[in-house]
């Protein structure tokens, strides 16, 4: 058994056996010839159940041999006897468990006092209905020792108020005496710093209902029976005990219901004292410079963090018009009339000065408050962003500097390439001449293999001629200047689907236009060659569909134009869809589909040039839609 548990086991033996005791120092008095009995050792069990619950409860009433109190003391009441015993061992372990319960649950149903007035409504019930009906089955077999005359019917009553006033006091003591902190001490139960002064509050409670009592009872008797030399005093009469009896009693119950308060105050303190200290660690330690403003702009409140920021101390600027640390008192005038109109702003971008005179930036978040008294007040929050605005210009001029040195390189890269692709085509023109010269003229007389070889010569340049060709278009339609006219779309979609059937008039192409094809501003040359690629790549990828359908649509979101070219081809797997807008990039063998991977390439660079952005999604064996923007 853990230390604090055979502990707590001997107290409850002890707290028990102190009950037990109480059989051979009774308290009682009589009324109308009627004894009744105060059976105030109950005190103890009730104790050991308040403070450790229902299981030390337990062992004081068996282990401590309280519980033989109530059996040896209402053995001549019969069957009664067990009734009794069993109502006050339900008393204690009830009140046991509620106060496990109120460890954990501050609810009112687990009040000592809620769960007392439940417990005197049904001991009233017991006395006045149960009681007398039980008795009728007397004598009990184990009566031999005496028999109790039922309770008179005119004495019910009085009996009832009797059981329930002691109960009820009994309670309350017992709540008053766990609350003191030597006691809580031995019953090894925590004592709170708010606890500190409960002796001393009870103490004066008690003592000043006792000296009042006193005062009272002497000038009673000494202006009733002219006792001027306090005989009540020295005598202690039964009635001035009673009277002292009840002063004690009831200064505890004041006592208690004064500790409570107390308690609550100074925990109410305390939580505020903790809390005072949290924020204000936290106000002195944020690195942001918090604001308290009126609606004129006068500081009334700043954070410690401003000295270290700007340089000022809260002195300094509190009481002083908050345009003694803007760079620009205008930005003051234009923050002030926000919050006077819109009561709150975020993230506003302010220049502020230290004392030196450098400026540092700030992002300011502020709103616009209602205080106890009625006055308005601005309460702000700026934030030090000067290093991150100096990194992010830095930054952008940067990224300006990469951007000239990428347009330099795209425009020498260009020149080169243009340059490499008009030199080449004269020699492949001039070595696709002659093979052509050789298989006319010669080819009669040649062997099969080597007219095989001059035909494939002759094949080969003419697919660099083509390709030399799409390369030279792409550089010279990115090299192009835009010369902005109004563009008609669906007028230009028709001519090239036109053009396109025409150089294969043995398929079946349906052209599906929607109907809100717009006019644009843009270069109807360039956007002519756009439609030329994008529609010849939607022939060239049904050509085994029959009927290929194309579908041609548009689309306004807010300021673009998404225009949408859907054929019913082969698809692709959209894994492979960021390659395809690169050069030379093909998904197919020349084999099976024609090309150089040039076209999407030029689409996206004659979109870009115009404003647009491009994208395309695909679905093998279903289809493939490509995707353009262009500005409203």
């Amino acid at each position: 058994m853990h230390i604090l548990s055979r502990y707590r086991f001997f107290i409850s033996i002890l707290m028990g056996s102190l009950c037990f005791l109480e059989l051979y120092f009774p308290i009682h008095y009589s009324v109308l010839d009627f004894e009744l009995n105060i059976t105030w050792s109950r005190i103890f069990p009730l104790l050991v159940a308040l403070a450790w619950g229902p299981r030390y409860g337990i062992v004081s009433l068996t282990l401590g041999l309280a519980g033989i109190v109530y059996w040896l003391r209402w053995v001549p009441a019969g069957w009664n006897a067990i009734l009794i015993m069993g109502y006050y061992t339900l008393w204690i372990v009830i009140h046991g468990w509620c106060a496990d319960r109120r460890g954990e649950n501050s609810h009112w149903r687990y009040n000592v006092f809620v769960v007392q007035i439940l417990f005197s409504i049904l001991n009233v019930f017991l006395i006045l209905v149960v009681y007398p009906f039980i008795a009728q089955y007397n004598p009990a077999p184990w009566m031999r020792i005496g028999y109790m005359e039922p309770i008179p019917a005119s004495l019910s009553g009085l009996f009832a108020v009797k059981s329930v006033v002691n109960e009820l006091l009994i309670v309350a003591m017992a709540d008053v005496l766990l609350l003191l902190p030597f006691l809580r001490k031995r019953f090894r139960l925590p004592v709170m710093p708010q606890q500190r002064h409960n002796g001393t509050v009870l103490t004066a409670f008690v003592g000043f209902s006792c000296v009042f009592t006193v005062i009272s009872y002497g000038a009673c008797e000494l202006l009733s029976v002219g006792d001027y030399a306090l005989n009540w005093l020295f005598s202690a009469t039964q009635r001035f005990r009673v009277a002292m009896a009840m002063a004690v009693i009831l200064g505890s119950i004041f006592g208690g219901i004064g500790i409570r308060f107390l308690q609550r105050k100074l925990e109410a303190d305390d939580a505020l004292r903790r809390s005072e200290e949290k924020w204000r660690i936290l106000f002195e330690s944020v690195q942001d410079i918090y604001m308290e403003t009126t609606l004129d702009g006068i500081i009334t409140m700043v954070s410690p963090s401003i000295e270290k920021l700007l340089g000022y101390s809260p002195a300094e600027v509190i009481g002083k018009d908050s345009a003694k640390i803007c760079a620009d008192p205008e930005d003051r005038d234009r923050v002030v009339h926000q919050y006077r109109v819109y009561g709150t702003t975020t993230n506003s971008e302010i220049e502020l000065k230290d004392r030196t005179g450098n400026s540092h930036w700030m992002t300011l978040s502020a709103i616009r408050k209602t205080a106890e008294n009625g006055s308005r007040k601005i309460i702000a929050v700026a934030r030090d962003i000067t290093d991150l605005k100096v990194a992010l210009d830095e930054i952008q001029k940067m990224n300006l500097r990469l951007e000239q040195r990428v347009e330099e390189r795209t425009r020498e890269l260009e020149s080169f390439t243009y340059t490499v692709s008009h030199d080449l085509k004269a020699p492949v023109r001039a070595i696709e001449g002659y093979s052509q010269f050789i298989q006319e003229d010669f080819g009669d007389h040649m062997e099969r293999d080597a007219l095989a070889m001059v035909n494939k010569i002759h094949g080969i340049s003419q697919d660099m001629i083509e390709m030399v060709d799409k390369l030279l278009e792409y550089v010279t339609t990115t090299k192009m200047e835009i010369t902005w006219e109004a563009v008609d779309m669906r007028r230009l979609a028709e001519t090239v689907f036109d053009e396109l059937r025409m150089a294969c008039p043995e398929r079946s192409v349906l052209l599906e236009l929607g109907e809100e094809l717009p006019s644009v501003s843009g270069d109807r040359i360039l956007m002519r060659q756009v439609l030329t690629n994008l529609l010849s790549n939607a022939f060239k990828f049904t050509k085994d569909r029959n009927p290929a359908k194309i579908k041609v649509e548009c689309y306004q979101i807010k300021s673009e134009y998404v225009f949408s070219i859907q054929d019913n081809g082969i698809g692709f797997d959209m894994e492979y869809a960021h390659k395809l807008y690169d050069i030379f990039q093909r998904l197919h063998t020349r084999e099976e589909y024609e090309g150089f991977g040039i076209g999407l390439a030029t689409v996206r660079h004659l979109v870009e040039k115009h404003g647009g952005r491009t994208w395309i999604q695909g679905n093998p064996g279903v289809g493939t839609i490509v995707f353009f923007t262009l500005p409203a």
